[in-house]
């Protein structure tokens, strides 16, 4: 019985830490979000970035073509959520030129790579 609780919690815990950490944020860090993104799109005309997630077991990062970056409001100006090629992502999972985006808007994560090795 003991087991079975404690896989039932560690479960809960890799689901919890596994979603939505930088997913809706404060409009300030969406903005800063699309400055960074914004940026390396006029630097090159073709932009791939890295989704992954350690805490999901992912093996090995997944790489975005961009192709759109969307700023959408969540809560009357004071939440938001980008959404790179039409899906809302979650900052904690996406990398940057092997930058984690969220650690560089300052989105406080958890179980999340600084920098991809």
């Amino acid at each position: 019985m003991k087991f079975l609780l404690l896989v039932g919690t560690l479960l809960f815990c890799m689901s919890t830490f596994a979603s939505g950490q930088c997913e809706i944020i404060s409009a300030s860090k969406a903005v800063q979000a699309m400055q960074i993104l914004n940026e390396k799109l006029a630097n090159s005309p073709l932009m791939v970035i890295d989704n992954y997630c350690e805490a999901c077991m992912d093996e090995l990062p997944r790489p975005i073509v961009v192709e759109s970056i969307e700023h959408k409001i969540v809560q009357a100006d004071t939440l938001s959520s980008l959404k790179i090629n039409g899906k809302v992502v979650d900052l904690a999972y996406i990398y940057v030129d092997g930058e984690n985006l969220a650690n560089q808007i300052g989105c406080k994560t958890i179980a999340v790579s600084k920098n991809l090795d």
